[in-house]
């Protein structure tokens, strides 16, 4: 009975959000019966929610052997190593947890969530159908397939999602941010604003709504108001270099190039490995005159990431002091990805896959990523030339289209 106590009084603090307390009493609640599964289970959540995994797993992997059939242990396991980026561990534990309780909506939500971040979507959306044919009512779920929707650029699919999680909770904030996001690839960038604005009512500390909200901003040419996000996005996370990139993007079109590049020094300081900023500094440096250093910023692109940056910048011609020929040579590799793209069917994965590459030197690296994921879904033949181009794309923060 006292164990049972302990129990309670640390799945209030849990629920509370105190794990350090919610941990010792789970703690006094084991010294009393050490061979209570459900409070080295309960344990193991609060570890989790610290980020000390290893804990965790270690609380769970004692509750499954003092219980092989705690479904809640299997399912709570496999959140640990969803977050650890162990998704093929995950996913055996969620398996396992349905086995033991077919009907356990919670497990179904989180293989779905395990199969989204392995890119799986078709899975994920069964599994979160799955979910909600058990709970119709739950609006996390909503917005779980909502974003797996997002990930397949499925934005219709995405926003009516999102739109019946926030009738379920009007105040869910991912929700709102997650629509904006929908809408801003949409195009739709008003909109976009709308959810952005509402989702930092609701938490003014919410960094990723700041940064967002300043890129729909320099979509629009608002450049006032996109400096005024990125400075606050900077002053919540001053180790963000999408932001510092960003900044110095509305800068320059406002004219004041050494604060521009300023901020891209920041944003190089903190991602010394991202190719496409060296090469947009590289730009901007050509603009102000100094030609030695845009030409060691064009050395860095190409080293860096020559798939994206070796056709189009050669750093052994002689630089003119002026962007024209890079221009021109930007405007010639366009050219003749249109003419390829002109000879494919839509219906094709090439022609997604060439419009990939066309929006990259454009520097759209939102529909290039939109471009891929068609090009993929389509059945595009060279697999590992997608996958880089994607596994390169996941460093890279959303930025507005420039004119290069």
């Amino acid at each position: 009975m006292q164990a049972e106590r302990h129990l309670s009084r640390g799945v209030r603090h849990y629920r509370n959000g105190d794990y350090r307390r919610a941990i010792r009493e789970f703690d006094k609640a084991i010294h009393l019966n050490p061979n209570y599964a459900k409070a080295y289970n309960n344990r193991g959540l609060a570890y989790t929610k610290m980020g000390k995994d290893a804990y965790a797993i270690t609380d769970f992997d004692t509750a499954l052997y003092l219980s092989p059939n705690l479904a809640e242990a299997y399912n709570n396991r496999g959140l640990t190593y969803t977050e650890k980026r162990e998704y093929h561990r995950a996913i055996k534990d969620f398996n396992k947890a349905l086995e033991l309780n077919p009907k356990f909506a919670e497990a179904h939500n989180n293989r779905g969530l395990a199969y989204t971040k392995k890119r799986e979507y078709r899975r994920a959306i069964k599994d979160f159908n799955k979910a909600l044919h058990l709970n119709s009512n739950d609006a996390e779920v909503y917005n779980n397939r909502g974003n797996a929707y997002s990930d397949k650029s499925e934005y219709d699919c995405a926003i009516k999602d999102f739109d019946r999680a926030l009738e379920l909770d009007s105040k869910y904030v991912e929700a709102h941010y997650n629509r904006g996001n929908a809408y801003l690839h949409k195009g739709e960038f008003d909109r976009a604003v709308e959810d952005f604005s509402r989702a930092l009512e609701l938490n003014p500390k919410f960094a990723e709504a700041y940064y967002n909200r300043g890129a729909v901003h320099s979509k629009k040419n608002e450049y006032d108001h996109s400096i005024k996000d990125f400075d606050t996005a900077l002053h919540l996370n001053s180790n963000d270099a999408g932001a510092y990139y960003n900044r110095g993007n509305a800068y320059f079109h406002k004219g004041e190039y050494n604060q521009a590049i300023k901020d891209f020094d920041r944003a190089l300081e903190i991602t010394s490995d991202e190719s496409m900023l060296y090469l947009i500094r590289g730009f901007f440096y050509l603009v102000t005159g100094n030609e030695e250093a845009a030409i060691t910023d064009f050395d860095n692109a190409v080293r860096l990431c020559p798939n994206y940056a070796r056709d189009f910048v050669d750093s052994n011609f002689a630089v003119p002091g002026w962007i024209g020929e890079i221009a021109n040579a930007i405007e010639s590799v366009i050219s003749q990805l249109n003419e390829e793209i002109e000879e494919l069917s839509k219906d094709s994965p090439d022609y997604y896959y060439y419009e990939g590459i066309k929006s990259l030197y454009q520097n759209d690296t939102l529909s290039a990523r939109d471009c891929f994921t068609l090009a993929e879904r389509k059945g595009f033949e060279d697999t590992d030339k997608l996958r880089q181009h994607q596994e390169n794309l996941k460093s890279v923060r959303w930025l507005p289209r420039q004119s290069l």
